[in-house]
């Protein structure tokens, strides 16, 4: 008897293999089956064709044009589901088979077995792989996966429904015994996946459960994303947040989720780097922070919001921080002075400020640090929460742990029975302002390191952990690189501190503000309008003022309550320690001028008269100076050295003005602004700073020794000038 004829239509011969393989295991040498594929010289003979898919039936009828074409749908055998499963929700992956029908056809095969987590892209040999995909699924064929990918999961061959091997039967004319057969190779199949996928099941859904249990405890809003910002998970408090369910969320982009109810859109995009700052969701304000996380070859977005309630932990002590004063009153306005350093130092203030790294602020006694932490603090995210100063040299070294930290009841002799919270706990949600950190003892600067590190403390006599969110700013005015050459400071917690690190300007580096600093003190403080007379304020910028702003600020004080309510303030209202101190600075330059005659008055006149020079910056008038200090004895220089200041400043503008109006001559017409005037006087020699320019020139064309117009018409010496210059050349 002759055995029937099958002929079996593909385009891959690896998928031809396979399913010829499985045919004639099923008809067991009953039918003998042909493989064909397109490309294949045909035997148009054999009167029946099964094809691969439903696509190539036009194929068939072409290439078969006397046989009876039999199409069937495929289905998944199971094989690797359960690594398919495992894959995180949200996930991106590429589905590979050829062609692009049976690639969708594979997508519903797997949606079908409620795989519904995964966001499949077809994807057929000559595609281009998208951007930021690193998976693959394929059912036979992931040798046509691009090479860029790294996870590759082999599902192996689709096989024919039962249905279409009832059709292919009843074609071949063939008893129900072998319909049955495949029946029992399907359940065999199907069970032994099912087995597998069952038992995983069990276990990410036991896993899921644990998870889900944890996270809920969290008091703040979490939500997990896929390395590609897909949601694959988020806790009951962030479903609150977002005012949606995790069944509508799970899956979406985070950027489609978050953005349009968030005022921090841009945070989105540096998700590879730790970061946290103040966010807006939905009208309610969040400290925001985002952490990559590596789970092997996958990777993951762990997002944090938590909700600004002014102070959580000062809400369980019954504290009101306000109250009690720890907030910010000081902005970067009340930094005064016009100097480059000032608006280097409060431009990187303003930089600092946006976000939560560790700040070292370095200066010198009264220059302002706290008053520069306290302005950061409030242009930073954390403005509405509180401003913690703790400064070390005030506290008892014995206490300074139980201050920073907090106790639990009982822990030690005189200790609250109900314990009491530490500054790191009150400060939690704002910022904590370290002061004369260089005076930390050595056994706390171990457990500071930790707070900067990890974010949370341990009481003493505790041993539960508790999370403090607060940034960290620090201040010395020591030299903290030669405390730690020296073993007296930590040096990783050096580092850990010196993040950001700006310093605070000395007065000495801005004494051409000291006028307007004084003035503008008096008039906030006691709404006083003063009038410096001739000669104070080259004799203040003749001091080195070593207590910088603070000192300033008491000289004030003392010449508003010396003046008697007087609006003109002169020499003698100025503290007589600062006229010893500049006369003490003299007569150490004379001594080291002429040591062998430290009497001598032409010495002394001509040293005292270089020092007053170099301090306020005097254009040159050495000869007419020493003439006149050397009028003075030493023993009575003190008592004259108001008149000194003030004939130098008049012989000095004299000269500063001969010098301007001879420039003005030589130019002629083609003078510029101030700048190019500077120039000019530099080029003869003649160094003056541009605030002393400014009031010259001011005072000049008041005085009708110049005509002042725009930039274009220049400054011209004017006939009164001319004379001038000539009274003071002759």
């Amino acid at each position: 008897m002759e055995k029937k004829r099958l002929a079996f239509l593909s385009k891959e011969s690896a998928a031809a293999e396979f399913m010829v393989k499985m045919l004639d295991d099923i008809f067991e040498g009953e039918v003998v089956v042909k493989p064909f594929l397109v490309t294949d010289k045909i035997d148009t003979s054999i009167p029946i064709v099964l094809t691969s898919h439903t696509s190539y039936y036009n194929d068939a009828k072409l290439l078969f044009p006397n046989s009876q074409i039999i199409n069937g749908e495929k289905i998944l055998t199971g094989f690797n589901l359960e690594r398919v499963m495992m894959l995180p929700a949200g996930k991106r992956v590429l589905v590979v088979n050829t062609p692009r029908v049976s690639a969708l056809g594979t997508i519903d095969n797997l949606i079908e077995l409620g795989m519904t987590h995964l966001e499949y892209i077809p994807f057929v040999p000559g595609d281009l792989c998208p951007l930021g995909v690193d998976t693959a699924i394929s059912p036979g064929l992931i040798h046509y996966c691009p090479p860029e990918i790294l996870t590759r999961i082999d599902i192996g061959f689709r096989i024919f429904s039962l249905d279409a091997f009832n059709k292919l039967f009843q074609a071949l004319d063939l008893s129900s015994h072998y319909l049955d057969k495949v029946k029992g190779l399907f359940n065999l199949s199907l069970s032994l996946s099912n087995y597998k996928l069952v038992e995983n099941l069990e276990k990410v859904e036991l896993y899921n459960r644990e998870r889900e249990l944890i996270i809920n405890q969290i008091p703040d809003a979490v939500l997990f994303a896929s390395a590609d910002k897909k949601i694959i998970f988020l806790n009951k408090e962030m479903e609150g947040a977002i005012g949606r369910s995790k069944s509508q969320l799970v899956g979406k982009s985070v950027s489609e989720v978050i953005c349009p109810i968030s005022t921090g859109k841009d945070l989105l995009y540096y998700l590879d780097e730790d970061i946290s700052a103040k966010i807006t969701l939905d009208g309610r304000e969040y400290l925001y922070s985002c952490t990559a996380m590596q789970e092997g070859k996958n990777k993951y977005y762990i997002f944090t919001f938590k909700l600004l309630k002014k102070l959580k932990a000062l809400e369980r002590s019954g504290i009101n921080y306000k109250k009690y004063g720890h907030v910010a009153r000081y902005t970067l306005d009340d930094f005064w002075g016009d100097s480059e350093y000032i608006a280097d130092m409060k431009k990187h203030a303003l930089l600092f400020a946006k976000n939560d790294m560790t700040i070292l602020i370095a200066g010198e006694s009264g220059t302002g640090k706290e008053i520069l932490a306290q302005s950061i603090h409030n242009i930073s995210g954390r403005r509405n929460a509180p401003f913690w100063a703790v400064n070390f040299a005030a506290i008892p070294e014995n206490l300074i742990e139980s201050e920073l930290f907090g106790y639990e009841g009982g822990a030690f002799t005189g200790a609250r029975r109900e314990g009491k919270p530490g500054y790191f706990e009150m400060a939690d949600g704002g910022t904590i302002f370290i002061d004369e950190i260089g005076d930390m003892p050595m056994f706390l600067q171990s457990r500071l390191l930790r707070v900067l590190q990890e974010r949370e403390i341990i009481r003493v006599g505790g041993s539960h952990i508790i999370p403090v969110d607060i940034r960290v700013i620090a201040a010395t005015n020591a030299d903290l690189k030669q405390l730690v050459d020296e073993g007296k400071f930590r040096k990783d917690l050096y580092f850990r501190l010196n993040v950001l690190s700006i310093n605070t300007i000395p007065l000495r580096q801005f004494k051409d503000s000291i006028d307007s600093i004084i003035e503008k003190y008096l008039a906030l403080k006691y709404n006083f309008a003063v009038r410096l007379g001739r000669g104070v304020s080259n004799t203040l910028r003749l001091y080195d003022w070593p207590g910088n702003i603070r000192e300033l600020s008491n000289v004030a004080d003392y010449m508003f309550h010396t003046s008697e309510g007087k609006n003109d303030i002169g020499i003698n209202h100025i503290p007589q320690y600062i006229v010893q101190e500049i006369n003490k600075n003299a007569a150490a330059a004379a001594e080291e001028s002429c040591p062998a005659r430290p009497a001598d008055k032409d010495a002394l006149g001509a040293a005292f008269f270089d020092f007053l020079q170099q301090k306020i910056k005097l254009p040159d008038e050495k000869e007419r100076g020493e003439k006149f200090f050397a009028r003075f004895a030493p023993d009575k220089l003190q008592e004259n050295v108001a008149r000194a200041a003030a004939e130098a400043e008049d012989n000095g503008k004299k000269a500063l003005y001969s010098a301007i109006l001879t420039v003005l001559l030589e130019k002629g017409q083609h003078t510029g602004g101030r700048n190019f005037i500077k120039k000019a006087l530099h080029e003869h020699g003649v160094e003056t700073t541009e605030h002393y320019l400014k009031i010259a020139l001011a005072e000049m064309k008041k005085a009708g020794l110049i005509q002042a117009g725009s930039t274009r018409q220049g400054t011209n010496a004017t006939d009164k000038g001319r004379l001038f210059l000539y009274n003071n050349q002759s």
